[in-house]
Formats: structure tokens, sequence, C-alpha cells
């Protein structure tokens, strides 16, 4: 997470995304007392920060009544609790990707300690089912609870909705990475291109051969990600095939308000 008071912004940061390579990107356009959230260490390790930037996971005293870190996938009401009165002026920038491919991508994150890229395929996929089908939905302790998984199929759609309705002004579409973010910097008023070049954080997980998502889904995986994640591909106006054109990168051009498709 972002949260710059220079630029009036905050980044929050979703799961599979491309968020920590987009991070780093937007780390040397920051400003004194800006805050970001601690990467991973050999992430954090490649981050231009300018001086004066602090990267700390600050204890919010949140509306709930009780402190919790403000940490890197933390959701906007968090971040809006820390920032305090005021905090409704800041635009919100976040990502998305289509959820079955994001999947797909989160399972071979999740499981590159058991090296499921030396697998033939039909193990591959076998073993992305049964993943898919276990860590996806969300279970009733998790909602008991309140706690989102981090594996949750329905996880980045609840990070950046304040009182249960979006609050997103402009999303970084991972199908339009290098676009949208050239488009991000004049729209936050930045005095130069925000830019990926050299920067690729979390690569080379997933097989290197040309094979599309749906390729690893069954029936069942293919609804059960439907199910959970219907709000996000409502949205965005995703698809199983990955043909449609997901809408963006600027939501709302003159409000602060979310537009909801129709």
């Amino acid at each position: 997470m972002i949260v710059s008071h220079a630029h009036r912004f905050i980044l929050v940061k979703t799961r599979k995304t491309a968020g920590s390579s987009v991070e780093l990107a937007l780390s040397p356009h920051l400003g004194p007392g800006d805050l970001a959230t601690p990467l991973r260490p050999e992430e954090e390790a490649r981050r231009n920060a300018p001086p004066g930037l602090r990267i700390a996971t600050p204890l919010v005293m949140t509306r709930r009544f009780y402190p919790w870190p403000l940490k890197t996938h933390a959701p906007l009401w968090q971040a809006h609790d820390w920032i305090g009165r005021g905090a409704g002026a800041y635009r919100v920038v976040s990502l998305c990707r289509n959820p079955w491919d994001k999947a797909v991508s989160h399972f071979f994150w999740s499981c590159r300690d058991r090296n499921v890229r030396a697998l033939d395929f039909d193990a591959q996929r076998q073993a992305f089912i049964d993943f898919t089908r276990t860590k996806g939905p969300r279970r009733w302790f998790d909602r008991l609870t309140g706690r989102m998984p981090p594996k949750a199929l329905d996880g980045n759609w609840r990070l950046y909705q304040i009182d249960g309705a979006p609050r997103l002004d402009f999303v970084i579409r991972y199908e339009y990475l290098a676009e949208d973010l050239a488009a991000l910097g004049p729209w936050l008023g930045l005095d130069r291109p925000v830019t990926l070049v050299g920067i690729k954080a979390k690569s080379g997980l997933r097989p290197g051969d040309t094979r599309h998502w749906s390729d690893y889904y069954d029936a069942t995986t293919r609804d059960l990600v439907a199910h959970y994640s219907g709000p996000e591909i409502d949205f965005f106006g995703y698809d199983f095939p990955g043909s449609a054109q997901p809408r963006g990168p600027i939501l709302t051009p003159t409000s602060h308000q979310p537009v909801v498709p129709a």
C-alpha cells in the first residue's frame, strides 16, 4: 500500500496483479512524509526510495476500536482510518486482473516451494483444481470472524471497498499494464512517466509455455471462480475466455463516486 500526501492518492495493492512491480515503479515519484508499506526483502532492496519516504507498517486505531497494522495488502478503509479527516479527498488507485487468470497465478505462487512447474500438465491441472476448490471459497469461520484468507477468490474485490461499495478512481489493468501506467502519471499530475522498465517482481513462477489459463479448469472450478469473483467480474467486465476488454483505467473522471457499470 502507498499513501501519498504529496499527490493525494492511495494505492490499494491487490494480490497477483503485479502490485509489487507497480509499487516499485511509483516509489521514485513519492515525496517526504509519504508512506509505503514494506515489500518482501528482495523487492524492498530494489526500491528507489526518495529522501523522506516512510517505509513502515504503522498501527491503525480502527473504527472497530482495536489497533491493526497497515500492511501491504491492507484494505482501503484501514488507510482511511489511518489518514483520518480528509481521507475522502484522496484519489484511490488499485489493480485488477481477470479472476480466472489470477486464480491460476495464485496457485503457482502458493505452490512455488513444491516445484509444481516440474510436473506434467495433467498433474498440474489436477493440483490446481484441488487447490482452488479447497483454498478459494471462504469458509463459515472466515465469514464469522471477517477474516479474508490470502487465497480467497473474492479477496481483491473487498480491498477497495468502503461500507460495502467500491471506492475506486483509477484501475491499473494487468492486461494493459504498460498503457495504464503511462496514463496514470498525467492523471496524478506527476512530472515524469511511471514505467516498469527494469522492474519485474515475482516473475518466472508459471510454466514458460503458451498454455492458456482456461486449460487448467474443469466446469466446477470455472463456475467456482465465477461465483466467488462474480462482483469483480461484473464490475470490470471480464469473461472466461479473456476476450472482453475490462473497463478502465479511469473510472471516475469528474468525481470520487464509483461508476457502476450498466
